[in-house]
Formats: C-alpha cells, structure tokens, sequence
C-alpha cells in the first residue's frame, strides 16, 4: 500500500556538538531547579589542593555571537579529575577577543587552585603565535591581553603555550558554544 508514495529509508544523521550545545543551552534559559542530591555523611567535605609537581594542561576556546560570547576552559590534570568551566561573555567580543577572555580565565582559575606547572593549548594559531612573538598584535584591545597574560603567566614556575588542532580542542569548544548561547536570567558574577 506504501510503494505508491514512493517512499525511501535514510539513516539517521550524526548529531552535531553544536545541536547538542543549543538544546543544552534551552534547557537552561528555561525556569528550572537543580537536583539535590544530598550525600550521606554529609560532615565529610572536599577541598581541592593542587599537586605542586604535577603538569596540568589548560585547553581554552572562545566563542562569539551578535548577543556576546563565551568562554569554555578545561583543566586536565596528569592524574585526577577534569574541570571542566564555561563563561558567558556579556558585552560585544570578537572571536579573537573570546578567545583571550578564555585563556585570561583560564589562567585565573589555575592560580585560583594554585597550579604552578602548566601546558597551554589552544586551537587559534593567531593567538598562539601573537603570545610567542611570532606574530605582531596590531590591535590595541589586544595587546592588552598579552600583558595580561603575561602578568598571570608569572606566577607559574612552567607554562608553555602550544597550537592544538580543532579535532583535539572539541571539549572547550562545546563549553564556549554554551557559554554563548546561554541566556542567564538570574543573579550573575562580574569577574
């Protein structure tokens, strides 16, 4: 009875992070409460001291849209648990300006959990090559990123800033996707 509408099977098609990061993105804007889960032995707490010898890596993106930007960081360690941080920029960036907000919080969140060894990747060569000095910064706004950077960039005993390529720099770029697509309605933090 079907042959006659001449219908053809496809297969489904691969959700792309970017579907996933808007459909995360609504759920949030929406009126909504967290799950509490309340732990059993509550007295017992955590706190995050970082090991002083161990080599973290920091991968950081930026995004931008006509509404702001976002930030996506993840701080891996040699051994342990990942953060994984996502910031909603709320003023009018450009890509290259997210992408310095994300390195500059990025590296505020490891002085924060006192990370002194540190490896630096991003997926925007420009960035990565105007921080070595290979490339000259001809904007302004910019250059005031460097010298931020270099001011947080003193506080480690090593840092070493490297390219990553876009396939391995996929986790920063989903929290930067969410972070500018984000509509946050309650109480926010200036930083």
């Amino acid at each position: 009875m079907l042959a006659e509408f001449d219908i053809q099977c496809l297969a489904p098609c691969a959700i792309l992070s970017q579907a996933m990061a808007d459909l995360i993105a609504q759920f949030l804007s929406k009126n909504f409460e967290p799950v509490h889960n309340d732990l059993p032995h509550d007295e017992f707490g955590l706190v995050c001291c970082a090991d002083q010898s161990m080599m973290w890596t920091l991968s950081f993106d930026g995004s931008s849209t006509s509404t702001g930007g976002g930030a996506g960081v993840v701080l891996t360690p040699e051994q342990g648990k990942v953060q994984n941080l996502s910031f909603k920029l709320t003023f009018g960036c450009s890509n290259n300006t997210a992408k310095y907000e994300a390195l500059v919080l990025g590296l505020l969140a490891a002085r924060e959990d006192k990370i002194k060894r540190l490896r630096v990747q991003g997926d925007s060569n420009l960035v990565v090559k105007q921080l070595d000095g290979s490339y000259a910064i001809k904007e302004p706004a910019l250059a005031a990123y460097k010298t931020i950077i270099q001011k947080l960039s003193s506080n480690a005993d090593k840092l070493c800033i490297t390219y990553a390529p876009r396939t391995a720099n996929r986790h920063p770029d989903a929290l930067a996707t969410l972070g500018s697509k984000a509509e946050i309605t309650g109480e926010s933090v200036d930083i």
